[in-house]
């Protein structure tokens, strides 16, 4: 797909939430020629980080606002146009979003793993003027996962994530886990659809 730079492209992303139709994302320039239908990608919603499915690519979105695609999952689509229309057909069929559709069809192993990775802003630690105990559990959770800090040493580390959360010191950027493209094709093909090279 050429993307012509004169209009911003959007990408409709369907969503493995209830009742729901694709949300519209703004696709970044530098991955104009990437998105197709079928594509993974990550996107937020909200507060939330949340897988999508590329369901379609427009010019226009009557919503003002939009939120940009974080990140493609896959270097090329997923699914093919069977695979879509097969998924579209069977969510309006069974009554369910297309996103729930194309999340279940996806076998649990080829799924991408998301995991939120603690990012310490030392700036606002410090005009906060932080003990020396929370500035070394800091210090120990820069890069780390929630999860992962949740289980330091500290008995307190729930309420320091919380309270830094609160006071924007940490924030949390997500990183993928994802099988290869290869592996993924090989389990995810209709016969008919076309393999990427």
């Amino acid at each position: 797909m050429n993307q012509d730079l004169s209009k911003p492209m959007i990408a409709k992303v369907a969503l493995g939430i209830p009742n729901s139709d694709p949300y519209d994302y703004s696709i970044p320039m530098g991955l104009g020629n990437k998105i197709a239908v079928g594509s993974r990608v990550l996107v937020s919603l909200r507060s939330r980080y949340l897988f999508g499915w590329v369901a379609d690519v427009t010019d226009f979105s009557s919503v003002t606002g939009i939120k940009p695609i974080i990140s493609l999952i896959d270097e090329s689509p997923i699914y093919g146009h069977q695979m879509m229309s097969l998924t579209r057909w069977m969510s309006s069929y069974y009554l369910c979003s297309y996103g729930e559709v194309l999340d279940s069809s996806l076998p649990a192993a080829l799924r991408p793993k998301l995991n939120l990775l603690i990012q310490v802003d030392l700036e606002k630690a410090r005009k906060l003027g932080i003990s020396e105990s929370e500035n070394r559990w800091l210090e120990q959770a820069n890069g780390k996962s929630a999860k992962a800090a949740q289980k330091f040493k500290s008995s307190d580390s729930s309420k320091l994530l919380t309270k830094f959360k609160k006071n924007r010191i940490i924030s949390f950027a997500p990183q993928l886990t994802t099988r290869s493209l290869r592996e993924t094709e090989e389990v995810c093909l209709l016969p008919g659809d076309q393999q990427s090279k």
